[in-house]
C-alpha cells in the first residue's frame, strides 16, 4: 500500500502552494462512493496537527479495504513534485486504523476517527511529518480505477511556526549609529507563507505598556529612524504575524540616546582650559576639548557611566568618587567611541571627574544609568 500511495503522490502534485487558506473545497465532480466535498488542517495542542477529508455521500469505515482507501500525502523539503510522507487510512483487522509511512516503509501511526459518517480526521505528531511546514493534499481512491484529490491542480502549506525576526541594528548608545538625535534600528522578516504584519514598538525602560511607532506587512529588511530624547533609555520589540494567523515576538533590545557634552546640566561642569571643537562627526556636531588644566567634574545618579570619545589624540584620567584615577589615551581617529565604562556602582549620587593629562582629549558624550 505504501508503494501504490507514493506513485499516486507523484503524478497528483502539482501547482504553487497556498499558505492562507485552512479549508479546500472540493467540487462534486467524481463518480463514486468517496468523491471529496472538503478537506481542512489545523492544530490539536503543541505536538499534534489535524487533517479531515469529508464527501459527499455517507461510507462506513469496513468500505475502506481492498482498491478503497484514503491517503494524506505531504511534502516536507519545498519539492512539491514528490511527496515525502504518508498517512494512509484503511480498516485492517476489524479496525478504521491511520499508518504514517514514508516512500518505502511505516514509520508511525497517527489516530483517526469518523466525526460523522462523511468524514474522516486524522490527529498525528508534528515530528513524524515536519515540526516546521509542510506542503499537502488528500486523495481518495475505490474501485479498479477510480479516484479523487483535493485541492485540485494544487497542494496546501501548512505552517506551523511563526516568522522569523533578526534584529539588524539597534545601536546602542544611538551613537554607535548616528551623530544626531534620530537613530537608525533595522530588522529582517522571513516566513514561508508570508507576513500579513508587522509592528515596532517601543517604551521607556522599566515602563510596562508599548507604543506602536511602525507598521507594514511583508517578509525583508525593515529600516526606521527613530527619534528620541538626551539621556533617555529606550525598549524597542518587534511582533509579526504571518499569513496563517502565526505571531513571533521578538526579544527587547535597549537603546540609550547620551547625554551631550552642551547640555545645559554639564553647565557648570567644566573648568580650566577647553574648547569646542566643531566636527559633525561629534554627536550633535561638537565636543568640549579640554587642554593643558582643563577638568570636567559632574554628580549623576545611577549605578553605570560611560564616557563617548574620539576624534583627537590627547591623554586623560578619570576619577569616580574616591576611586584611583583611570588612564585614558586616545589614539584613534574613529568617532563617538565607548572609552571608558565604570559599572556596578551603588545606587545613588557619584561624582565623575575628568583631567586632562596631555594633547586634546575631547568630551563629547555621557550615558548615565
Amino acid at each position: 500500500m505504501v508503494g501504490a500511495a507514493a506513485g499516486m503522490v507523484f503524478l497528483l502534485a502539482s501547482g504553487p502552494a497556498r499558505a492562507d487558506i485552512r479549508v479546500v473545497s472540493d467540487g462534486n465532480d467524481v463518480s463514486g462512493p468517496l468523491d471529496i466535498r472538503r478537506a481542512t488542517h489545523g492544530h490539536s495542542g503543541a505536538a499534534f496537527v489535524t487533517h479531515t477529508v469529508s464527501t459527499f455521500a455517507p461510507f462506513s469505515s469496513s468500505f475502506l479495504r481492498g482498491r478503497n482507501g484514503i491517503t494524506f500525502q505531504f511534502d516536507i523539503n519545498n519539492s512539491a513534485r514528490t511527496f515525502e510522507r504518508f498517512i494512509i487510512v484503511g480498516w485492517v483487522n476489524g479496525s478504521l486504523r491511520a499508518l504514517v509511512a514514508n516512500r518505502t516503509r511505516i514509520i508511525g501511526r497517527a489516530g483517526v476517527s469518523r466525526p460523522n459518517a462523511r468524514t474522516v480526521r486524522i490527529r498525528v505528531r508534528k515530528s513524524l511529518i515536519n515540526p516546521n511546514h509542510y506542503q499537502w493534499l488528500v486523495a481518495t481512491f475505490f474501485g479498479a480505477s477510480g479516484f479523487d484529490v483535493a485541492p485540485n491542480g494544487s497542494v496546501r502549506m501548512h505552517d506551523l511556526v511563526g516568522p522569523t525576526i533578526t534584529q539588524l541594528k539597534f545601536p546602542n548608545p544611538s551613537t554607535n549609529g548616528s551623530a544626531s538625535i534620530p537613530f537608525p534600528v533595522s530588522f529582517r522578516l522571513n516566513d514561508t507563507t508570508g507576513v500579513r504584519s508587522w509592528i515596532l514598538q517601543r517604551r521607556l525602560a522599566g515602563a510596562s505598556v508599548w507604543e506602536t511607532i511602525s507598521q507594514g506587512s511583508g517578509t525583508g529588511v525593515k529600516s526606521r529612524q527613530i527619534e528620541g530624547e538626551q539621556g533617555l533609555t529606550y525598549e524597542f520589540r518587534v511582533r509579526a504575524t504571518d499569513r496563517v494567523g502565526l505571531t513571533t515576538t521578538s526579544a527587547t533590545r535597549q537603546v540609550t540616546v547620551p547625554w551631550d557634552d552642551g547640555n545645559a546640566v554639564f553647565a557648570s561642569a567644566y573648568a580650566g582650559t577647553w574648547f569646542l571643537s566643531g566636527f559633525s562627526t561629534y554627536f550633535l556636531g561638537g565636543a568640549h576639548a579640554l587642554d593643558a588644566t582643563g577638568t570636567f567634574t559632574h554628580v549623576f545618579n545611577g549605578t553605570s557611566v560611560t564616557l563617548i570619545s574620539g576624534g583627537l589624540d590627547g591623554t586623560a584620567t578619570v576619577t569616580i568618587d574616591a576611586e584611583p584615577p583611570v588612564v585614558v589615551t586616545l589614539n584613534s581617529a574613529q568617532f563617538r567611541r565607548k572609552v571608558f565604562e565604570r559599572t556596578g556602582l551603588a545606587p545613588g549620587p557619584h561624582t565623575i571627574v575628568i583631567a586632562q593629562q596631555s594633547g586634546f582629549f575631547p568630551i563629547d558624550a555621557f550615558v548615565f544609568r
